[in-house]
């Protein structure tokens, strides 16, 4: 990130100087460190910005901050809308909702590589079993199962995220270590190793379990 300026008192400069760590936190995550500097900065803002207030902050381009609006839209992680006093002008923030944030990644881009890597898996495996490589087949089959336990999981958030109870979230996360407890104290299954019993539970159950969570969550804000 290029040398920054503050010319207005949305953002001091203490938090201005955290602005790397959402640099390196979405750029683990696939993102580019402008996409990280750009967020944190409308994340930690106290009112929206226009896309000259990015660009003079952080020191960047017009074409670069364009560009890093757009991905972060495509991903549900900033919002932009016309500014009350110049419909001409527009403004972005960072959306509210981190968990929708997460469950659009999930579903847009995570989830292809986890679905693409699992058929890669599946292609191998059947050629394994017509030659009779057990080995193989083996290892291959515990991708397989750790796909599926991973596309459990995220389609879990991404059903999480798309339930309109967003006041709710803090109390859901804090029951769910109870629900997926459940899954850690199975037993194994004739036939069936643990993560792949783990995992066809999760398949079948989360569903219903969120389901179930949500109820009861809803029943208890109205008494």
């Amino acid at each position: 990130m290029q040398e920054t300026t503050i010319k207005d008192d949305f953002i001091s400069k203490e938090d201005l100087s955290e602005l790397v760590y959402f640099e390196t936190f979405l750029n683990r995550m696939g993102f580019k460190r402008i996409d990280g500097s750009i967020y944190g900065l409308l994340l930690l803002a106290s009112r929206p910005l226009t896309s000259e207030e990015i660009e003079s902050t952080l020191g960047l381009s017009q074409s670069a901050v364009s560009l890093s609006l757009k991905n972060l839209g495509h991903y549900g992680a900033v919002e932009t809308w016309d500014s009350p006093e110049n419909k001409r002008i527009k403004i972005h923030s960072a959306k509210e909702d981190a968990l929708s944030i997460v469950a659009s990644i999930f579903r847009k881009r995570e989830g292809q590589y986890v679905e693409e890597f699992k058929l890669m898996a599946r292609r191998i495996l059947k050629r394994a079993q017509q030659q009779g490589n057990q080995r193989t087949q083996k290892r291959l089959q515990s991708i397989i199962n750790t796909c599926e336990a991973a596309e459990a999981v995220m389609n879990f958030v991404i059903s999480l995220g798309r339930l309109e109870i967003k006041e709710q979230y803090e109390n859901i996360l804090k029951k769910l270590p109870d629900n997926l407890e459940t899954l850690i104290k199975l037993k194994q299954a004739d036939g069936l190793g643990q993560l792949g019993q783990i995992t066809q539970m999760a398949s079948e159950g989360l569903g219903n379990r969120l389901e179930k969570l949500r109820q009861n969550i809803m029943k208890t804000g109205e008494s």
